[in-house]
């Protein structure tokens, strides 16, 4: 650097000692500027591409346990009232709260299949049960015949009381009017009390003429119905009326016998009470896996 302030050069080589000086410092400017900004001219590597599915490499599922293998628990089931002792380890569970019938049902026919009564109930159940082939063999009760002076007989009772021919379309077998009568008046509608069915209204009239019909869905005269859950004394009456006279259709008949309930009411307790129960075996009924009362007999329909 000295050489530029020489006197011996040439105006041409003091002039190039001086460019190359420039030059010099200016390159040593560019070093320090260069090193200055090192940290932050590293490439930054690209993102890893995603492998394709296909050649990702998959998890084997774990095999699900054989259902044999599976811890099992055992199926609860009532030796009370398949009328075995208690099992020995009965003393270390929690007390069962109290089975039913409708309870044992559920555990013996659980395939889907309907079941006779038989496969269902344990054989104290069964062998207390009263026997039935469906069908109300009796007639009224001894105290409505007294008190109102019915026939003896059903036969007697419709042909006494009107006759005619009975029909479902016409209950009361009153005389159609013929097909020109018809045309000429259109036919008038029945004004029925409050709360009435039409069924209902149609049934007051046949208290003499047809009491199966009347005390399906009325009580005597005079005498209140009663709703809700049967009382232990219904209950009973019920059975015994069965067991006398046997059940299972007339159920206006049926409930001529137990004050307060009408036939109707009678025809629901039997099949929602007294036959999951097994107080009465029925031929014409089978069970469900829920233990319910299905009528397999030879009428589809319900029978009063």
């Amino acid at each position: 650097m000295a050489a530029v302030g020489r006197s011996d050069l040439s105006e041409y080589e003091r002039q190039r000692e001086q460019n190359i000086a420039e030059n010099q410092k200016l390159l040593e400017s560019l070093e320090l500027a260069k090193s200055a900004l090192a940290p932050f001219s590293t490439p930054i590597s690209p993102a890893p591409t995603t492998a394709p599915l296909a050649q990702r490499q998959t998890r084997p599922r774990a095999k699900p346990t054989p259902r044999s293998n599976r811890p099992s628990h055992p199926r609860r089931a009532s030796n009370r009232l398949r009328g075995l002792k208690p099992n020995d380890d009965d003393a270390s569970r929690p007390a069962p709260q109290e089975d039913t019938a409708a309870d044992l049902g559920q555990q013996l026919c659980d395939d889907g299949h309907l079941r006779p009564a038989e496969e269902c109930f344990s054989a104290d159940i069964l062998a207390k049960a009263i026997r039935v082939n469906g069908q109300f063999s009796g007639w009224l009760s001894e105290d409505l015949m007294a008190r109102y002076g019915f026939e003896s007989n059903a036969k007697d009772a419709w042909e006494k009381n009107g006759g005619g021919k009975f029909s479902f379309r016409n209950p009361l077998g009153e005389s159609e009017p013929s097909k020109k009568a018809k045309g000429r008046s259109a036919p008038r509608k029945r004004a029925l009390p409050p709360g009435w069915s039409s069924a209902k209204f149609t049934a007051s009239k046949l208290f003499q003429k047809n009491p199966n019909a009347y005390f399906y869905r009325h009580n005597e005269p005079n005498v209140d119905q009663h709703t809700g859950d049967w009382t232990e004394e219904e209950a009973q009456l019920f059975l015994d009326v069965a067991r006398r006279y046997g059940c299972g259709d007339k159920w206006g008949l049926f409930a001529s016998y137990i004050p307060h309930r009408v036939g109707y009411q009678c025809s629901n307790y039997y099949r929602q009470v007294v036959l999951p129960q097994g107080w009465v075996i029925d031929s014409n009924y089978r069970f469900n896996g829920a233990g319910q009362a299905i009528y397999v007999g030879p009428y589809r329909k319900a029978r009063i």
